[in-house]
């Protein structure tokens, strides 16, 4: 999993999208997925995603502008990079923390500290890229995730 929910979602901008998306009732909810696609609302909200249909996505590395977190490996450099890529509102409504761990545990999740570009799409949403050394021979298996929530 790439991201986590967490907190529920009462801001402005959230009601926007929930009215031009025409979600009423339960499924309204942050935590709802009403189109059976598994992805609550709340994330579709947060990495620009449809929230008047299914939508299941990934990010496109590089060139997309909507879609779940993607985490790639980048060999093309004298040495493995994982790359770790999101999009995020800009009107920071809400706030996004990338996290790794090298275990799957609650308690085991840090923010990541490691190199991040942080680029313009557009007036409303950025590209968040944060980059990770690869070496499988002298490090551990690594998970990452965006944990989403209000300020």
């Amino acid at each position: 999993m790439f991201f986590r929910l967490a907190s529920g979602l009462t801001n402005d901008g959230w009601q926007l999208w929930i009215e031009g998306a025409g979600l009423t009732g339960n499924h309204a909810l942050p935590s709802a997925a009403p189109y059976g696609d598994g992805i609550p609302n709340a994330l579709k909200y947060a990495f620009n995603m449809n929230g008047s249909g299914p939508d299941d996505r990934r990010l496109t590395p590089g060139t997309g502008v909507s879609g779940l977190p993607v985490l790639w490996l980048d060999r093309q450099g004298p040495a493995p990079v994982a790359r770790f890529e999101f999009v995020r509102r800009k009107n920071r409504d809400l706030t996004y923390t990338p996290k790794q761990s090298i275990a799957l545990s609650s308690d085991s999740w840090a923010p990541m500290t490691s190199t991040t570009t942080v680029t313009a799409i557009d007036s409303e949403w950025e590209r968040v890229i944060i980059e990770n050394p690869a070496d499988a021979l002298q490090g551990p298996v690594c998970f990452f995730v965006v944990e989403v929530a209000l300020p």
